[in-house]
């Protein structure tokens, strides 16, 4: 009854009780939670808890703190369609003036949180655990509305005195589970317990308030709200497998039966909907399972045996479609280039468009020494789709390799001044200018790549040699001084801050 909890905004559950008593140790005060919460309106805008400056540098310092601790999924398919995901339900909602970011965290625990500035974490364990893409999305909606609700900041608004990479630090380390529950443990024995208790009900009020607008998200993206009963209902299933009860924050913070009756009941009130991508959504399934099986990491989890049941009901044509796509991957991985051609083609004469396969295939011919055909393939995904990074790298990649160093430059480029930032991109523009002797602009853009990465150190070192073989170079040389100045200003107060 209570697993719901284990994969839904560990931070609204026991994280969000911690949170708030280690940020109070932190500042050395005790401030009483009836005090700090200041309930806004949906959507609010005002600044009231934090400014829009605050709220996106403490987003970028938290995902930067994420990405040198977790272990962040790297595979841009896979990334692209949790974030096609992420949009759909923001656009169809309205929501596209909040700024949102989607990843995968590569960890087969049942999990998925909002951390600020609308970065929002989903763990591969819970992809693979959910059954339908409108289960997923139903986790999703309502990790949006947890950040539209702004529950975060009421959270540690009366710890604002806090550093922003301490704050940062402290909440990416609960969401991650890098605090000891004894420390969490000895820190609730010393606060006052009729502290707690309000701040525990304040935690579920805003998982029930977080159910109610991801309700409304889904039927506005024409999915169905029914969804997120249903996950409700199979992980409630999934929790009586725990031998010895569920794990500590379920039994800290439970799911309801209210809970899930209330959602049961509100879900009837909005139309139905069947409308799911379900093929790329069984696709990206089975990439996520290769990749945990190749990991290992089902032998060091409870949980992510669960996500390995035998399907209860017949398999539907997708996941038919899926397990063939995933003998492919299999065959491919084990170096039977014949047997994984074979299949991909097969896949392929089904669905052309599927750019899933365009690229399998691609990857195949690439192997298998095939430059020209893996060329020529990586070619058309790319035409047909120019505005998804993994195509564009791919093609690109495979140009560099091919001796057309220029052409692939130019595609990276023009991606670039299109506003993307993906650190890959600007790791492999930096090879493109190396190829082209530009050394200036190569060290230019692995300090860029750096940067993304949170390195900061690294990105140093990789501008200041941009500068020194900039030569004659003035524009270059202001760019590069420029973003020195930004970056030893943020080392700076990093310094101070900490």
């Amino acid at each position: 009854m209570h697993i719901f909890n284990n994969f839904i905004c560990r931070i609204y559950s026991v994280a969000v009780c911690r949170l708030c008593v280690l940020l109070m140790i932190l500042v050395a005060q005790q401030v009483h939670a009836r005090d700090a919460i200041n309930l806004p309106d949906f959507g609010d805008s005002t600044g009231q808890l934090i400014s829009p400056e605050e709220e996106q540098k403490f987003g970028q310092q938290f995902f930067q703190y994420i990405t040198q601790k977790a272990p962040l999924n790297r595979d841009l398919q896979v990334q692209e369609y949790i974030e096609t995901l992420g949009q759909r339900l923001l656009h169809s909602s309205d929501l596209t003036k909040t700024p949102f970011h989607f990843f995968v965290v590569m960890d087969p625990a049942i999990n998925a949180f909002a951390g600020p500035g609308g970065y929002i974490g989903i763990n591969s364990g819970l992809i693979l655990r959910s059954e339908h893409e409108g289960e997923l999305a139903s986790v999703m909606a309502h990790e949006i509305a947890h950040v539209t609700q702004r529950h975060l900041y009421r959270a540690y608004e009366a710890s604002k005195q806090l550093s922003i990479p301490a704050t940062m630090a402290t909440i990416a380390s609960l969401l991650l589970g890098f605090v000891s529950p004894e420390l969490a443990q000895a820190a609730l024995i010393a606060t006052q317990a009729g502290s707690i208790q309000y701040q525990i009900n304040f935690t579920r009020d805003n998982e029930e308030e977080a159910d109610r607008v991801g309700m409304q998200i889904l039927s506005q993206s024409e999915y169905d709200p029914r969804h997120m009963v249903s996950f409700f209902q199979t992980l409630e299933a999934a929790g009586r497998l725990y031998g010895n009860g569920p794990p500590e924050f379920l039994r800290t913070h439970p799911l309801t039966t209210s809970r899930i009756a209330d959602a049961a009941a509100r879900a009837e009130k909005f139309p139905r909907f069947d409308s799911s991508d379900a093929l790329s959504y069984e696709l990206i399934k089975i990439k996520l399972e290769l990749a945990e099986e190749e990991s290992d990491k089902q032998s060091k989890s409870t949980e992510i045996e669960l996500g390995r049941e035998e399907p209860k009901r017949e398999p539907t044509k997708e996941q038919r479609l899926a397990m063939r796509y995933k003998q492919v991957l299999t065959d491919f991985q084990n170096k039977r280039y014949t047997q994984a051609r074979e299949g991909i083609k097969v896949l392929l004469g089904q669905f052309p468009r599927q750019l899933l396969f365009v690229s399998t295939l691609a990857d195949i011919e690439k192997q298998s020494g095939n430059l020209k055909e893996a060329a020529q393939l990586m070619k058309s995904a790319y035409q047909a789709a120019p505005k998804r990074l993994s195509s564009l790298l791919d093609y690109a990649q495979i140009l560099v390799e091919t001796n057309q160093a220029e052409q692939a430059r130019e595609l990276l480029q023009l991606a670039v001044w299109d506003g993307a930032r993906l650190p890959e991109l600007f790791k492999l523009l930096a090879e493109t200018y190396y190829k082209q002797k530009q050394v200036a602009q190569a060290h230019r853009y692995l300090g860029e790549y750096h940067l993304l990465r949170g390195e900061l150190k690294q990105a140093v070192t990789q501008l200041r040699l941009a500068g020194k073989t900039a030569q004659d170079n003035f524009y270059m040389s202001e760019i590069v001084a420029e973003k020195l100045r930004t970056i030893r200003k943020e080392i700076r107060d990093r310094r101070e801050d900490s």
